[in-house]
């Protein structure tokens, strides 16, 4: 899957940062930056599986038994990192797909699960 200069931005940076860097007045750089996102968040089971060595729905049992929730944003993906050798990458990506899954993501990535 190709990158945007957005979405590249998005893979070095993060949501936050990357968004960021787009011009708050140019609505097309917008659309194109959240249709990037949503395309960064449809990464399929095989490719997380090849990357990873787990499925999502593997990850997610993972990120559950860990209590993720009240963990918080940053220390998941941190745990990711550490306990599961992900890279920085694949934790976000991983912690953000669970969290859009369990309804709770927060567009600023902030730690806002209490």
């Amino acid at each position: 899957m190709g990158f945007s200069r957005i979405g590249y931005r998005l893979s070095l940076f993060g949501f936050g940062l990357a968004r960021k860097k787009i011009n708050r007045t140019d609505k097309t750089a917008k659309e194109n930056f959240v249709q990037n996102y949503m395309d960064y968040l449809k990464i399929s089971d095989q490719a997380v599986k090849e990357k990873t060595g787990k499925k999502w729905t593997e990850w997610f049992k993972v990120l559950d038994t860990m209590k993720a929730k009240t963990l918080g944003h940053t220390e998941t993906g941190r745990k990711l990192r550490q306990d599961h050798k992900l890279s920085p990458w694949w934790s976000q990506v991983v912690t953000v797909r669970y969290e859009k899954e369990k309804g709770y993501w927060v567009r600023s990535g902030k730690d806002e699960a209490k």
